[in-house]
């Protein structure tokens, strides 16, 4: 019974515990995702996240938000929104675009971080979502120990 508990609660730390930059969905199809660092990151490292997405031939979205919805070990902070129009040329017509966020990194941040990215139409459709998730070293650098630079390689 014990052996069977301890195995099911490394695979569930191992499942928490890996780096990632996947698309979570959307209407509109994704065709890269970039995230830098994408797996360790530092207190106060400038952290890039950029998302290229197409607008369809039978669309045109005139304007949107974009959320960053952000969780420390499962707590969630105060999520942050801002015009799609600040990244994008609005109206979007059909084509290929990209959102790039680029941050400074906090320094009071230490363990397991998963972001959000979603575009919102302004009718609250789900136009795209992005999901990171990094491990933050909560110092000036990006060293930590080996368990840690392996789930998060």
């Amino acid at each position: 019974m014990r052996s069977t508990f301890l195995t099911v609660l490394c695979v569930l730390l191992a499942a928490l515990a890996t780096a990632s930059f996947t698309s979570c969905g959307g209407s509109l199809t994704t065709t890269h995702l970039y995230a830098n660092p994408p797996g360790i990151v530092a207190a106060e490292q400038n952290v890039d996240f950029r998302v290229d997405f197409i607008v369809p031939d039978n669309r045109i979205i005139t304007n949107g938000t974009i959320r960053f919805d952000t969780s420390w070990f499962g707590l969630s902070t105060e999520p942050v929104t801002h015009a799609l129009c600040d990244y994008v040329p609005c109206p979007l017509h059909p084509g290929s675009y990209g959102v790039l966020q680029s941050t400074i990194f906090p320094a009071s941040v230490t363990g397991h971080v998963k972001s959000n990215m979603r575009v919102l139409s302004p009718e609250s459709e789900e136009l795209l979502c992005a999901t990171w998730t990094v491990y933050a070293t909560g110092k000036a650098t990006n060293e930590t120990n080996w368990l840690i630079r392996k789930m998060y390689s």
